[in-house]
């Protein structure tokens, strides 16, 4: 480690800093959900189109994907990382004013957009001072103040929904100030002018190709796809189905999407155990096999008993599986890549959320918080994601092969 990148904070300060940097993006979603049903009367639309004030942000974040890991290779990860949040700031303040359905909607986008920064850079600045196990402890801890996020937004937003909707984006953008304010009397620049290169869209494309020819990086960025479309499906319609379709007042919503939250961070846990016993592709197997047959058991859970507990639970384990699926569908796309492993990461993860982010808009307005077309929904984007793993076990098996370029 040389001294232009050995790190000038503390560990404990980089673990805060990046995981609640990474956090905010999750606070930006989770914390307006018990909002939703207030705004649609606000702005004069349905709960059910109300739905893609949440999915903007989805398609906003994955464009954001491609943009910011190439502006800080480029400018550096601290001006890039505070021109973001200072842009999160005053959009998230030009949404408390304004009054139209349309422009609400383009705000969220670009707020989606700044929010991928937040993910994107604060990853590559631990990159830059840690590596190897080390590197992996410092991301798992900040990943651990990262899922606190869900469990407690819905709750703090219940609380603030008190002063109106307009508190919330009041609060988000108190919070962007002070993550600025932190960022720029304590964040040191870790990537110095002499390791920083142009970027060019025949680099992005040289990648793209690459990316595209390998049949195991597009199966489970398929699988992506449509397992992560099962989460973007349950953030746009937790709202309608836990307080229009289980009649939940706020408090008991915030309460029911932070155990599921719970639930997702035991099983993010599990996961750090069972893929080292089990193997990244073994591991992808079972956990597709638990949201299947799950999902499946929706339909008939819909059609014969639907109270409180019952939903919860199910939505919980379905989305257990889930928290195992995606971190490790996105290692075993990214395990041939090789020396592209950067811009793969961007495309790969362009790609898959804006795919599933589409998915999840046209399957939550279609279910409209009905648990039986919820479910019917879960199931069928289950059972696709199964059959394109079967197809690669089949026809391409899995190998830890690397593209050299």
């Amino acid at each position: 480690m040389t001294s232009a990148t050995r790190p000038s904070n503390s560990r404990f300060e980089i673990i805060a800093l990046v995981g609640l940097l990474q956090a905010i993006g999750a606070f930006t979603i989770d914390i307006m959900l018990p909002a939703l049903s207030t705004m649609s009367r606000d702005f004069g639309v349905t709960e059910t189109r109300a739905q893609l004030i949440v999915g903007s942000y989805f398609f906003g974040f994955a464009a954001g994907q491609l943009l910011h890991g190439p502006l800080s290779d480029q400018y550096g990860r601290k001006p890039v990382l505070m021109t973001a949040l200072f842009l999160y700031m005053l959009t998230t303040l030009g949404i408390i004013f304004t009054q139209d359905f349309t422009l609400l909607l383009v705000l969220r986008g670009l707020q989606g957009v700044l929010g991928a920064a937040m993910r994107i850079v604060p990853t590559a600045l631990i990159r830059d001072q840690y590596s190897g196990a080390a590197m992996a402890r410092i991301m798992s801890f900040a990943m651990m103040v990262f899922l606190i996020a869900p469990v407690i937004a819905p709750s703090i937003g219940t609380i603030i929904l008190q002063w109106g909707w307009h508190a919330i984006f009041y609060f988000l953008a108190g919070l962007a100030a002070f993550l600025l304010l932190w960022a720029g009397l304590r964040l040191q620049e870790t990537l110095p002018v002499e390791k920083r290169r142009v970027q060019s869209f025949e680099n992005l494309k040289k990648a793209a190709v690459l990316v595209f020819q390998q049949k195991q990086s597009v199966a489970y960025t398929l699988i992506l796809i449509f397992t992560s479309a099962i989460l973007y499906t349950y953030l746009m319609s937790a709202p309608q189905l836990y307080k229009g379709f289980l009649n939940l007042n706020n408090t008991q919503f915030a309460l029911a999407f932070g155990a599921t939250g719970i639930v997702q961070s035991l099983g993010a846990f599990a996961n750090t155990a069972l893929v080292t016993r089990l193997g990244i592709h073994r591991l992808i197997r079972y956990a597709l096999w638990g949201i299947c047959l799950f999902s499946f058991l929706t339909v008939p859970h819909a059609l014969l008993n639907q109270n409180v507990i019952g939903v919860w639970l199910h939505i919980s384990v379905v989305l257990f599986f889930m928290s195992i699926t995606f971190p490790n569908a996105n290692s075993a796309a990214m395990e041939p890549l090789g020396s592209i492993a950067g811009f793969a990461s961007s495309i790969i993860g362009f790609v898959s959320s804006a795919a599933a982010g589409l998915l999840g808009a046209l399957l939550g307005q279609w279910a409209a918080g009905d648990f039986l077309k919820f479910g019917m929904g879960w199931t069928a984007l289950a059972l696709i994601s199964l059959l394109v793993l079967t197809w690669l076990w089949r026809k391409h098996r899995p190998e830890a092969r690397t593209v050299r370029v």
